[in-house]
This record gives C-alpha cells, structure tokens and sequence, in this order.
C-alpha cells in the first residue's frame, strides 16, 4: 500500500505557477492582493443548465445568461494542459459546485489541485454553522488575514468531487 504525502503550506506562501481560483469579484480583488494570477468564478451555478465538457458548458450558459460569465475562468480550465490550481473555497453550496466544475476539469487534463478553505471554523474562528433560512457571511479578506492553510487535495478527493459534478 502507497502513502501519499499531503503538502500543506500557508496562504502567504504562493505555490509555484499556480492559478488562483476566487468565487466572485469582490473576493477575486481580496485573493489578488496576497497571490497571483487570479482567476474568478463569476457563475451562480445552481442556476440554470450546466453541461460536463467545457464548450458545451460555456455554450449552454451563454444561452441561458445571454453572456459569458467567468470568461478567464472558462479559458484557464480549458487549457490542455497548464498549472496547478488553488481554489479560494467558501463554505457555500454555489463554491462547492464550482469546486467540482473545477476538479472535473482538472482530473481530464492532469492538473493539480490546491484548496485554500475560506470557513471561519476552518480559518480558526468558533464555528456558527448556518441555519436553514440564515445567509453565510464571510468576508474573504478577514480569511485570508488569517493565513488559512493551502492543502494539495490527492487524486481521489479530486476524483470525487468531479464525479459529483458529472452527476
């Protein structure tokens, strides 16, 4: 049986040629300030048809939206091949789905994949936990003050979560 070593590193330490993945623009201008280059995911995808290959996916967005959402987004994660990425993860529903989107792409071209988790509970804040009819907020740059933890997710994590976006 083989161990895999899991790399965990900190936030202000930037993985070398990584790219870096923000859920919205508001925590697309927070990541940018402490890492580079940045990317956003600008798409509420539990909203409207998704498609699992990237260009019908784009296609079928810009039908349903009547624009582009996530552009640079879109482009890094068709690339044949290219760089780690690190996802900047909220601990919402529409970061967990972009999250598979990402490992779905990253698991067909053979991408490495860093998680930062952006939970308070996980940034060493006490745990609230969201209620069913709360809003989460979370203010990306308090997280990233916080010099979270960047953890290299292993070929399985990375596989299971794109299954979930393939279902």
């Amino acid at each position: 049986m083989q161990m895999q070593i899991v790399r965990i590193q900190m936030m202000n330490e930037p993985i070398q040629g990584a790219v870096y993945v923000a859920m919205g623009r508001v925590a697309g201008a927070a990541l940018a300030k402490v890492a580079s280059p940045v990317v956003v995911e600008d798409d509420e995808l539990l909203l409207g048809p998704s498609r699992l290959d990237p260009e019908r996916h784009r296609a079928a967005r810009v039908r349903y939206l009547g624009g582009e959402p996530s552009t640079d987004l879109n482009e890094e994660l068709a690339r044949p091949d290219g760089p780690p990425v690190c996802v900047a993860l909220p601990p919402t529903p529409s970061g967990l789905m972009s999250l598979c989107r990402i490992c779905a792409s990253g698991v067909e071209r053979g991408r490495a994949l860093f998680i930062v988790d952006l939970s308070p509970d996980a940034a060493g804040a006490s745990p609230q936990g969201p209620g069913p009819g709360r809003a989460i907020y979370l203010n990306v740059a308090d997280a990233l003050l916080r010099k979270p933890p960047v953890v290299q997710w292993s070929k399985l994590e990375t596989a299971l979560a794109a299954t979930l976006w393939k279902l």
